[in-house]
């Protein structure tokens, strides 16, 4: 018997974005915990609540799934150009580029 899932309130969805607020910044600010492990805290928070609207924890689960793969590609290709302006930095070719342009300006060009 599969129950319909139901949409959240404007209020039940603005609780339970509260709670995860608070139990981030309480976990962070007075216990010292790192981001990782307060997100993850929340996450186990916030199940139930989803669960009370009518949706199964497969149904939770493949929607995690479904999130992570979206925001695997775009982190991959951050940490890709990060990777890449390291590299140059260590090479010396930012710095170079950064000196032969201030040699190549001059003050009276911005006035």
């Amino acid at each position: 018997m599969e129950n319909e899932a139901k949409r959240p309130s404007f209020w039940y969805a603005l609780s339970i974005l509260t709670m995860v607020i608070a139990i981030i910044a309480t976990g962070m600010l007075l216990f010292g915990a790192s981001i990782q492990i307060m997100m993850f805290t929340a996450l186990l928070a916030v199940i139930p609540f989803i669960m009370k609207l009518g949706y199964s924890f497969k149904e939770v689960e493949t929607s995690m799934y479904d999130s992570m793969l979206k925001a695997l590609q775009p982190a991959l290709i951050v940490t890709t150009v990060g990777i890449l302006i390291g590299a140059w930095m260590s090479s010396g070719t930012v710095p170079t580029i950064i000196f032969m342009e201030l040699k190549r300006s001059h003050p009276a060009f911005f006035l």
